[in-house]
């Protein structure tokens, strides 16, 4: 049986056609590669931020430990394994009980008068740096904090009067100094937040301050 001339022409047509279907197939995968990448970008701003926390927390640390002027570590609140130690320590002529992050929870856990009763708040659990001063019952408790530009950090900011009502009640008698150690676009862009620390008379210290690592240690005055 012959073939008509359109007939024969169709495995061209065929050939033709399915060629340009693939074509369409990696324009599409390619745009949604590419809106990964954007969409994997939104989040970077969040970890940078983590980032820059951990190496502020790691700085304000550091500063406090190279004033230390005798220390000796109390192994009956802490594991081994414990990333910070409990520690009887020196600063600024004084003696503080030294537990930062997890040190502070193996001594809460430990000792004998916080009430353990009660339930721990959220931002209330494991400070950035502690020093307790066991004499005069204050508990000065450091936190860090950082962002530069969209974010939530502020928003803790928010919250510290319910954490020094929780560490409170968790120590009975004793003064709750909360403090913060801020960078400068936290004071510079969140007017009202700082107004509220201000009116709260909530100690703070900002990074760029020439006299920062002074107004650190005088934290613990």
């Amino acid at each position: 049986m012959s073939l008509t001339s359109e007939q024969n022409n169709i495995p061209t047509m065929l050939s033709k056609h399915y060629k340009k279907k693939p074509n369409i197939k990696l324009k599409k995968i390619q745009n949604k590669k590419s809106e990964n990448v954007v969409n994997s970008g939104t989040g970077a701003g969040g970890a940078q931020t983590n980032i820059n926390g951990k190496k502020l927390e790691a700085n304000v640390r550091n500063i406090y430990n190279s004033n230390i002027t005798s220390k000796k570590v109390l192994p009956n609140y802490c594991k081994k394994s414990s990333k910070y130690q409990v520690e009887d320590i020196e600063i600024n002529g004084k003696n503080y009980i030294h537990a930062p992050e997890d040190a502070f929870e193996c001594y809460e856990n430990n000792c004998n008068f916080a009430n353990n009763n009660i339930s721990k708040a959220m931002g209330a659990i494991q400070p950035d740096d502690c020093f307790i001063d066991l004499i005069n019952k204050v508990i000065i408790w450091i936190e860090c904090k950082f962002q530069q530009g969209s974010g939530s950090v502020v928003e803790k900011l928010q919250s510290c009067s319910e954490k020094i009502e929780n560490l409170e009640r968790r120590f009975p008698g004793f003064t709750i100094n909360y403090c913060y150690v801020l960078n400068p676009y936290l004071k510079e862009t969140f007017k009202w937040e700082i107004e509220r620390l201000d009116e709260k008379k909530i100690p703070y210290v900002v990074t760029d301050d020439p006299e920062f690592e002074k107004k650190l240690l005088n934290l613990l005055e």
